[in-house]
């Protein structure tokens, strides 16, 4: 018998029952497929996290790596990433409407507030401090500190900056200044200043230095050998010797018309390199791309040395809010996130510090350093640099921004400005100490 005879006889003698039996094994094999390509990675319907960024400066190249994510990550995750303000006001409205992101990214003075208002996530009841990078021995010095509180851990530190010198070049090589560096100490900062001065009969048209915002100020109060609180938080020390002598050289600068500052009549707040309108100021990585994107000729110098050496060190923050649905999609994200190699990639990228020294291991990120001045100024800065002071930071910053601005007016006199500020800061501070111990 040929083999396509016994087929077909075999096929005569199929009975109905067998039929049935057929087409259920054909169902389940049909089912099994499906199974099988649904659960496949890259098939199935993905997780969406929402992440909202509030540093414009940055976005682009977050954008380039969270794009990479979306197409390589095989964990059924995609990431929407979308830009808010930087202030913090978008989040906060979402935040009390109960439709807010997953992963908010925060400048780390947002944080204690977000974090006292139990809007935030603790990473370590997600996962394990170490998936994240918080292991003590690969942190730059402050930033476990700044991020572990009451036992929590409250963020994830994807960068790091110092606030160095920005300097227009450009009117620093005509007024005759020294190239390749910036002013060594305050002297020649007041020195340089008066040089870089230009006036049209009384009125100011470039400034040589303009002091900044309320941050910047507490660098420079760190350098006179001022603070604001001692450590630990639990102490006003604002009102000393140090803070007069600091914020009198800071008032006599503004007197003299070779630096300005906000709220000062005149240009003020619009004294910056930015417009031209001053030749120095003292600013972040993100600042001095803005201010050569805008096509001016600037370059940064490590800050000059005042009693002592200080500088500020920032960063922004990964945040898990909580009342996400998606809380441990969003620290797979953070996971794949930080790693030395996507770190020093963010860094090559922003020119910022990775906040781990292990990112050093990789030769682009060495390479990169080698070849950027300004990576290089950061470096060595954040050695002997500190974090701002985070505690209350909502509620203290606009007090000592009032009284500093009323003695750049020469509103009030220095003394009295130290005093009042730090007294207001004092009941803060008592009211927090009493609240944390009942």
């Amino acid at each position: 018998m040929t083999e396509r005879a016994h087929f077909r006889r075999r096929s005569e003698r199929i009975t109905p029952s067998e039929n049935r039996l057929g087409l259920v094994g054909v169902t389940l094999m049909m089912l099994i497929s499906i199974i099988t390509l649904a659960s496949w990675p890259g098939t199935a319907e993905k997780k969406t996290i929402n992440v909202w960024n509030g540093y414009a400066a940055v976005h682009e190249a977050l954008t380039k790596q969270v794009e990479r994510f979306n197409q390589e990550n095989n964990l059924g995750i995609q990431v929407d990433l979308r830009l808010v303000d930087q202030s913090g006001q978008q989040l906060k409205v979402a935040l009390a409407a109960g439709t807010h992101p997953d992963i908010a990214i925060v400048d780390i003075l947002q944080f204690d507030e977000l974090q006292r208002a139990g809007q935030l996530m603790p990473l370590n009841a997600v996962g394990k401090p170490e998936d994240l990078l918080l292991d003590e021995g690969d942190l730059y010095p402050g930033v476990r500190e700044a991020v572990v509180r009451n036992g929590g851990v409250w963020s994830a530190t994807w960068y790091l900056d110092t606030h160095f010198m920005i300097i227009n070049d450009d009117m620093w090589t005509v007024a005759g200044l020294p190239s390749n560096r910036g002013p060594a100490d305050w002297h020649e900062m007041a020195e340089f200043g008066r040089k870089l001065v230009r006036s049209e009969g009384n009125s100011v048209q470039r400034y040589g230095l303009y002091w900044g915002g309320t941050w910047q100020h507490i660098v420079w109060l760190r350098q006179g050998g001022a603070d604001i609180l001692a450590p630990g938080d639990n102490k006003v020390v604002f009102n000393s010797p140090e803070a007069r002598d600091t914020l009198n050289f800071m008032v006599d600068s503004i007197a003299g018309q070779w630096a300005t500052a906000p709220g000062v009549p005149g240009l003020g707040s619009n004294a910056r390199v930015q417009r031209e309108a001053a030749a120095m100021e003292m600013g972040p990585p993100g600042t001095l791309r803005i201010i050569r994107n805008a096509g001016i000729n600037a370059r940064a110098a490590e800050l000059p040395v005042g009693k002592q050496r200080s500088a500020g060190v920032g960063s922004w923050q990964f945040l898990l809010l909580r009342g996400s649905n998606n809380i441990k999609a969003a620290y797979e994200f953070l996971k794949w996130y930080h790693t030395p190699e996507r770190l020093a990639e963010f860094s090559m990228l922003t020119g910022t510090l990775s906040p781990r020294p292990s990112s050093l291991k990789v030769p682009e990120y060495r390479r990169f350093i080698q070849s950027n001045p300004e990576v290089q100024i950061s470096m060595r800065q954040v050695e002997y640099g500190r974090f701002m002071p985070l505690f209350r930071w909502s509620e203290i910053s606009p007090i000592l921004s009032s009284w500093l601005q009323k003695a750049f007016k020469r509103a009030v006199p220095v003394g009295e400005a130290i005093e009042q500020a730090a007294s207001q800061i004092d009941v803060i501070i008592r009211q927090a100490l009493a609240g944390a111990s009942s």
